[in-house]
């Protein structure tokens, strides 16, 4: 099982590849992508990564690379496409038959962590 402070792949390979069987149907490789998105958000469009100069991600037969150091346009049609992606993602996972099957509370595990109010 992932760990709190597990980068965000290692958990939803855990969740959707282990437990709950997605290989195929484009799933994992759409939340590579908007891995990918982002984290260039965050670096103004700029792929930066501490051990990989190169990276791709192939989603719905496009291939989408990245470079050290180069910026990245991201355009509106592909946004909408990876929101359709991301509505089909949600319905199989909540539809899915192992977790509807699944009856027990998933406590939340930040949720043990206290909270400092900011004022």
């Amino acid at each position: 099982m992932p760990k709190i402070k597990d980068p965000f792949h290692n958990v939803y390979l855990c969740l959707l590849g282990k437990h709950i069987g997605f290989t195929d149907g484009g799933h994992i490789a759409l939340l590579d992508l908007l891995r990918h998105v982002r984290n260039l958000i965050h670096n103004n469009g700029v792929y930066f990564h501490k051990t990989k100069p190169t990276d791709s991600v192939t989603w719905r037969g496009k291939t989408y690379h990245l470079r050290e150091g180069v910026k990245v346009g991201i355009s509106w049609e592909l946004m909408a496409n990876v929101a359709a992606g991301l509505g089909k993602l949600l319905v199989d996972v909540v539809l899915h038959p192992k977790l509807e099957a699944y009856t027990e509370v998933i406590q939340d595990p930040i949720s043990f962590v206290g909270m400092e109010l900011w004022t």
